[in-house]
């Protein structure tokens, strides 16, 4: 059987070894933190719909301007953001090109 492996140049597999050594490293806890954002998320959703009293204004369903200022305020619009950057990334990374 060949090494084709060998015919790799060194600086490329160096790369590539780096590469997997980060992803190795980082994507325990970017995993972690997609499923808190999910899980953290959807418990902040379910809380914003329970009223703050009885008075009738409160009993009201949340406007969308009102849980949309609320995921602005607590990150959670900024961490679906991010997850949208990862995601373009991994598509990208699927589809590789040569450098130039």
């Amino acid at each position: 059987m060949r090494d084709l492996a060998a015919r790799v140049p060194v600086h490329v597999a160096d790369q590539l070894g780096a590469a997997v050594a980060t992803l190795a490293e980082h994507a325990p806890p970017v995993m972690a933190a997609l499923h808190d954002l999910g899980r953290y998320g959807l418990l902040a959703d379910l809380a914003m719909q329970v009223p703050d009293s009885l008075a009738p204004a409160e009993l009201a369903e949340p406007a969308d301007d009102e849980l949309e200022a609320a995921a602005e305020r607590l990150l959670i619009n900024l961490g679906w953001r991010v997850v949208q950057v990862i995601e373009a990334a991994v598509h990208d990374a699927e589809r590789p090109t040569l450098p130039t």
